[in-house]
C-alpha cells in the first residue's frame, strides 16, 4: 500500500519517482520566479543610389607649383593658376556642391604655405574656379554636373601677403569635400 502526499494540488506517491520528480518540476518555477524582459529594437535606414565616383586617383592629388617667381609674386601680387582637375564618373546626379577647407586658413579663406619647421612664406595659396575667381574656403559651392562623366576644374595661385617674402620649399595641405543632391 502505498501513502499519498498532497502538496499544492498534486498528489505525490512516493514509490514512483517519475511522479516526484514531475511534481518537483511543477512546483519549482513558483519557488525562484523569472523575470523576463522585453528590449525593442528599431533599426532605420536610407536606400540610396550611389551619386558619382572619384576617378581612381583622383582623391589625393599632388599639385607642382614649379618654382614661383618671387619678383613676380612681389610686384604683381600674385601667381598664375596652377590648374587641377577632379574626375566624378557614373554619375547619376546633376547637381552636387563642393567645399575646399585646409588646416591653414586665414580670416579671408587662403591657407598658408609653410615650411619644415612651420613658418610662413609672406604669401597665402588660394583655389580658385576654373574662370580664375577665387573660392573662399569653408563655404559651398554648387556644381552643375552633366552626363555620367564630369571633369572639375580648378587652379591654385599664390598671393601676397603681409610679412617679409621668404624663398625655400613649402607644401601646403587643402581638403575637398563633394556632396550630392
Amino acid at each position: 500500500m502505498s501513502k499519498e502526499l498532497k502538496y499544492g494540488g498534486a498528489t505525490l506517491y512516493p514509490r514512483r519517482r517519475c511522479t516526484r520528480l514531475a511534481a518537483l518540476l511543477l512546483v519549482l518555477p513558483s519557488l525562484f520566479p523569472v523575470v523576463a524582459e522585453t528590449l525593442n529594437i528599431q533599426v532605420l535606414a536610407n536606400v540610396v543610389e550611389p551619386s558619382c565616383n572619384l576617378e581612381v586617383g583622383a582623391n589625393d592629388q599632388r599639385i607642382n607649383m614649379e618654382e614661383l617667381d618671387a619678383d613676380k609674386l612681389d610686384s604683381i601680387g600674385q601667381t598664375d593658376p596652377v590648374t587641377f582637375k577632379i574626375q566624378l564618373k557614373q554619375c547619376n546626379t546633376n547637381k552636387a556642391k563642393i567645399v575646399f577647407n585646409s588646416p591653414n586658413p586665414d580670416q579671408v579663406g587662403r591657407f598658408y604655405p609653410k615650411d619644415a619647421d612651420g613658418n610662413t612664406f609672406g604669401y597665402v595659396l588660394g583655389i580658385t574656379n576654373e574662370q580664375g575667381q577665387l573660392i573662399t574656403l569653408g563655404t559651398e559651392k554648387a556644381l552643375s554636373l552633366s552626363g555620367e562623366n564630369n571633369t572639375l576644374t580648378f587652379g591654385v595661385i599664390a598671393l601676397r601677403s603681409s610679412g617679409k617674402l621668404r624663398m625655400g620649399d613649402f607644401s601646403a595641405t587643402a581638403t575637398a569635400t563633394i556632396s550630392y543632391q
